[in-house]
């Protein structure tokens, strides 16, 4: 049964306001579902619906992509649940841009369709299509990744998606979902300027962890460790701006496996001995005072890898010593 996936990238608003990175952030996505080392999905099934893709609009009125366009995207998976043919093993849906929750629901976000106004707020109901899909045993394995602000307003309710109602599938509590926002209910989402592009600080630190987290004993990418890695990188990604924390619901007992590879020998990081008076022994320990590496140093910088975690370097000869969390510190100087 092959993989799918809907990404969705929306910046041009002109009733509320414009963005700069939703676009961007869905390619880049889109381009690590394609990779043969990513989310090997195959490109012909990895359908991708940007406002970049049309004129830019002069109102609301002609502001591009609306519901029923993204709707559409939806529709032939519609169709398997209603039929109760089970279309796939995995499906991915990526949003990005100005999106809500419901001020009822703090499980149910949204995201605005470019021609969402603060009186008209068209959006598409993210989650209720996730739990359809689940509920309908459509796919093996759901991830729903929202990179958009989930503020509240009374005005703003979510409308479920207009979809039949069936009684669902028995099949449904064996599905494996991964659900990650960028933030948590309530809060604001936030992007950046990194490397010369503005960028979804979410979708840059899940980008991050889906190319370097450590597999687990069989090679699989879970949805914890994707999490556990997120959460210790955000605050970096982030730089000077203040975010909330993401919010990514994993059930540790049927775990989402993005990708498989080999277990990585680690990080690269940067020792550096500051003064460095040559030939100094140097021990890194990990949490649990354990030795992983001894060496003498040659020069004043040296290049170890580490696996994510806690260490402590340290200069064995004068006891000059420094605590280092891997990945967020990839430069220890003593």
């Amino acid at each position: 049964m092959m993989d799918f996936a809907v990404v969705i990238g929306i910046q041009s608003y002109p009733g509320l306001s414009d963005l700069q990175g939703p676009c961007g952030d869905a390619n880049r996505f889109a381009d690590w579902l394609k990779r043969p080392d990513g989310g090997d999905v195959p490109a012909a099934n990895v359908h991708v619906l940007l406002s970049s893709q049309f004129p830019a609009p002069n109102g609301v009125n002609d502001a591009h992509p609306i519901l029923n366009e993204v709707a559409n995207l939806f529709q032939p998976f519609v169709d398997a649940g209603i039929n109760d043919d089970p279309l796939g093993n995995r499906l991915f849906i990526f949003m990005a841009g100005h999106g809500f929750s419901d001020p009822q629901s703090v499980d149910e976000s949204a995201l605005y369709t470019a021609n969402a106004t603060q009186v008209m707020p068209w959006h598409v109901a993210a989650t209720a299509y996730a739990e359809w899909f689940r509920r309908h045993w459509v796919f093996r394995e759901i991830a729903l990744i929202m990179d958009c602000c989930r503020t509240t307003s009374p005005l703003h309710k979510i409308r479920a998606p207009m979809v039949a109602e069936l009684q669902g599938s028995a099949q449904a509590n064996t599905v494996k979902t991964f659900y990650a926002y960028a933030t948590g209910w309530g809060q604001a989402s936030r992007e950046r300027d990194i490397n010369g592009q503005s960028q979804g600080i979410f979708t840059t630190a899940l980008l991050e962890a889906l190319d370097h987290a450590t597999p687990d004993s069989d090679g699989c990418i879970t949805g914890q460790k994707i999490k556990d890695y997120i959460h210790n990188v955000i605050d970096r990604v982030a730089g000077d701006i203040r975010i909330e924390a993401p919010d990514i619901k994993v059930d540790s007992a049927k775990e989402f496996v993005f990708t498989k590879r080999p277990q990585s020998l680690g990080l690269k990081i940067v020792i550096e001995l500051d003064p460095f008076v040559g030939a100094e022994e140097v021990m890194v320990t990990d949490g649990r005072n354990a030795e992983i590496s001894r060496f003498v140093a040659q020069d004043s910088h040296t290049e170890i890898l580490l696996k994510a975690g806690l260490y402590k370097v340290v200069v064995t000869g004068n006891q000059r010593s420094k605590l280092i969390e891997v990945p967020n510190d990839r430069h220890a100087k003593l």
